[in-house]
């Protein structure tokens, strides 16, 4: 296993937090909120992260390659539960360079609160998504 520090400094460099805001008919509002944080590098590194990452009950997906055009290893933090784990596990947002964290911090409270479900809170959303590089 990976010292804390260790993945934290890998995570700082390589974590991206992401927001989508995804089209769904299915919803009253008519858009869904899809929250991840994906790691990118080389298939090594991502599978001990991943090995880390299940030693602190944190579920992330592995794929050999992202997609048909793009041909590079990925893994995932997608469920909810297991970003908040993330978060409070590595505080990230510590030692992130620039606020993209924060802002993803922010629509993730958002998230828990349901208020993504609402116009309001839904306009907040692409509002500070507008800020995330």
């Amino acid at each position: 296993m990976l010292d804390r520090s260790v993945v934290l400094g890998i995570c700082s460099v390589i974590a991206k937090p992401t927001v989508s805001v995804i089209k769904a008919e299915r919803y009253n509002i008519g858009y869904r909120v899809k929250l991840a944080i994906v790691f990118r590098s080389n298939a090594e590194r991502l599978l001990a992260l991943q090995r880390c990452f299940l030693q602190n009950n944190i579920e992330s997906r592995y794929k050999i390659s992202e997609s048909k055009n793009r041909q590079r290893p990925i893994l995932f933090i997608s469920k909810l539960k297991d970003i908040n784990i993330f978060i409070e596990t590595y505080d990230i947002e510590s030692v992130s360079f620039d606020d993209n964290w924060n802002i993803f911090i922010n629509v993730k409270k958002l998230v828990v609160n349901k208020s993504h479900k609402t116009l309001a809170g839904l306009e907040e959303i692409m509002l500070l998504k507008g800020y995330l590089t």
